[in-house]
């Protein structure tokens, strides 16, 4: 029974958005129940912070299969609540959303909420139509973003995870076979 306090402690860590080490339980035991359980709690999770149709239809399970669970966004006073122990978060920079907030304000919101969390940017339009908007968010905010997309995987694969890195996906990088085995690389990248 000391796995069980030992798995216990880890799982109120991880709740916490903590590290902690696994150990592997023994099958049909009470541990291997929380083992199970601890290693649910374990996976890396993201925000869909301004969600559109796209996003939901095509991002989600893009994500999912790439190993992240998902939760959206209902409305903007709950993003500091939400934000808590994900690994990043997506921000759709469509004109209409389920949040009536621009993606802009989104954006900001975030960072005054969550300044480390890593972002990916995500709409119809291709990166070189979205780049004008990625720059302008940046400004608002001050900083000088690293822009990055699937074209320019190997470029930027250094900043990924970093807060000053946007990463942008359009739903052909998703779409494309040939695109979607190294978009699925940048994400597991920039959402460590």
């Amino acid at each position: 029974m000391a796995t069980h306090g030992y798995l216990r402690r880890n799982l109120k860590l991880v709740s916490q958005g903590r590290p902690v080490t696994v150990i592997k339980a023994v099958a049909g035991t009470t541990e291997d129940y929380y083992g199970t359980l601890l290693g649910s709690c374990m996976s890396k999770s993201v925000l869909l912070a301004r969600p559109h149709t796209f996003i939901v239809a095509e991002m989600k399970p893009f994500l999912e299969e790439s190993g992240f669970s998902i939760s959206k966004l209902g409305n903007l006073e709950l993003l500091s609540t939400a934000i808590k122990g994900t690994s990043g978060a997506v921000i759709s920079l469509a004109i209409s959303s389920s949040i009536a907030e621009s993606a802009d304000i989104v954006f900001q919101q975030l960072r005054l909420t969550s300044p480390r969390t890593p972002v990916l940017f995500a709409s119809m339009l291709g990166f070189d139509q979205a780049r004008p908007a990625l720059e302008r968010i940046a400004k608002l905010v001050g900083m000088q973003a690293t822009l990055a997309g699937v074209d320019s995987a190997n470029d930027v694969t250094v900043q990924l995870g970093r807060q000053e890195t946007f990463l942008y996906f359009n739903k052909d990088d998703l779409a494309n076979p040939g695109r979607r085995p190294i978009a699925a690389r940048l994400i597991q990248r920039h959402f460590r």
